[in-house]
């Protein structure tokens, strides 16, 4: 078991496909989130959301090799998947620290650790990133302690997905083979009943050419799967698009604003040079309103002179796919 302490936490929505191209998308989301130089992980699908915790699999290995045990032979479960679900929010105590956990009908939706009990600003906080009234949370609930479950609340799907592709690898081998017993066998038979059985030896031939027809058939239908899959996994996207910014940015400047002169956007971070300052223009009262937006964090502006100005703020991640 993983001590939630160990692990970082994120949940996000995917398209529904193959459990094999699932599994290649949450690796990939996960070694795109991971700062570590090895991750693994174990991510739990519930009616496409994906429930991902993931940890230093450099550490894990170091920690069982000290310990005496094979970690090629152990198969990692994360602390909070062992936890019973349970609907609504709350404060649970852990073998370490506490988890504020937020769970509905499709399972898990939010989760954050903390080492000693939240106070209310962060329980509020909390609350507020996961869309629930903190002004209805006047104080900080009662951290409960659940008996863990013997057995992950949901199986890996990062494992489902190389199982499969174990399977598909054995199928294949199994089939060569068999191709490889067949073919000599029939040809003798063939040979030997060539005369006698001549109608009976044409249906076989049909009936064999049917039957390996029919991988390249099932074959042909999962790629067509698999590229639709593909195409919807171009839909996840971690951060707002600039037009989305740009619409929030739009109430701020008001009507008789100032001009936007320069945007340069990239994921994680926004610069934008404006021209035409009024003379009346509160450049403290406009960093506030940029502030309060919720796309943007670590707002700052500068005056250029020539009535020119410079504002750089931190892109935020959709809610829903920030590790915590």
């Amino acid at each position: 078991m993983v001590a939630r302490s160990l692990t970082r936490f994120t949940v996000f929505q995917a398209p529904q496909g193959p459990r094999r191209v699932l599994s290649s998308l949450v690796r990939l989301h996960m070694e795109q989130a991971s700062p570590y130089a090895r991750t693994d992980g174990y991510a739990i699908a519930d009616n496409g959301r994906i429930a991902l915790w993931y940890w230093n699999a450099d550490a894990a290995a170091e920690a069982l090799t000290r310990a005496g045990a094979d970690s090629q032979a152990v198969q990692f479960v994360p602390e909070s998947a062992l936890v019973p679900r349970q609907g609504g929010v709350r404060l649970v105590a852990l073998a370490e620290g506490y988890e504020a956990r937020v769970e509905n009908e499709q399972g898990i939706a939010g989760s954050i650790w903390w080492r000693a009990p939240p106070t209310l600003d962060e329980w509020q906080a909390f609350c507020r990133d996961q869309g629930i009234d903190a002004a209805q949370q006047t104080s900080v609930p009662e951290a409960q302690r659940p008996q863990l479950l013997d057995e992950p609340t949901g199986g890996n799907v990062l494992r489902e997905g190389e199982a499969l592709r174990r399977w598909a690898t054995e199928r294949i081998a199994y089939a060569a083979l068999a191709v490889l017993l067949i073919v000599p066998a029939a040809y003798f038979a063939g040979q030997w009943a060539y005369y006698a059985w001549t109608a009976a030896a044409s249906q076989r031939a049909i009936a064999e050419l049917k039957e390996s027809a029919a991988p390249i058939v099932a074959a042909r239908s999962a790629a067509f799967a698999d590229a639709d899959f593909i195409e919807a996994i171009d839909g996840v996207q971690l951060y707002p698009s600039p037009l989305e910014v740009l619409a929030g940015l739009a109430g701020s400047l008001g009507a008789d604003g100032p001009s936007i002169a320069e945007l340069d956007f990239r994921p994680g971070s926004l610069r934008m040079q404006f021209s035409n300052l009024p003379a009346n223009f509160s450049m403290a009262g406009f960093v506030d309103r940029v502030s309060v937006l919720g796309s943007l964090e670590d707002v700052q502006a500068s005056l250029d002179g020539m009535g020119s100005m410079t504002l750089t703020a931190t892109v935020r991640k959709r809610r829903g796919s920030k590790p915590q």
